[in-house]
């Protein structure tokens, strides 16, 4: 039998850069992709309006059966609160002299876009379009030498800056 979230990593990370900090996937809440689906009784802990999401605290092992595609798991680095939710999304910097479009084919990925002030770094997607693959693939994508940076997009709620907080707005 199959767990929750079981095709996602447990933990990847946050970027390519050497010390980078790992996110971890929470087995205490999960993302809702709907409304409908968060059930009464369930703590909501953030919402993301903009983007369709609700975070709520649920159990994966507690998740309504048959609607894994509605949920997402949610991944926090070890002094977070609250958590962020992956997107499928990961921007890449190609290494110079690198044609990207082949790097990212090769890696198991398409470009979604590109970016026009850097002919060298585009945003891009798991081949299956998956979000679970995105995040699984990172490792290659980190180890290949065709690509300078790496760094997986994550949907975070709005916080207020530090020198913000307590103050009347």
């Amino acid at each position: 039998m199959t767990t929750p979230f079981s095709d996602y990593p447990d933990s990847f990370p946050s970027n390519s850069r050497p010390a980078s900090r790992v996110y971890r996937k929470r087995l205490d809440c999960a993302a809702c992709r709907s409304d409908t689906l968060a059930g009464e009784g369930m703590e909501t802990l953030t919402v993301l309006p903009e983007e369709g999401l609700s975070v709520v605290a649920i159990a994966h092992d507690a998740l309504p059966p048959g609607t894994d595609s509605e949920w997402t798991p949610v991944f926090a680095f070890p002094d977070d609160v609250v958590g962020a939710i992956p997107t499928g999304r990961v921007f890449v910097q190609a290494t110079a002299g690198v044609e990207v479009a082949a790097a990212v084919e090769a890696a198991g990925y398409v470009i979604e876009s590109t970016v026009p002030y850097a002919p060298n770094a585009a945003w891009i997607v798991a081949a299956d379009d998956t979000v679970a693959s995105a995040l699984t693939n990172l490792t290659t994508l980190i180890a290949s030498a065709d690509f300078e940076s790496v760094e997986p997009q994550m949907l975070r709620p709005s916080m207020p800056r530090e020198s913000d907080r307590g103050k009347i707005r």
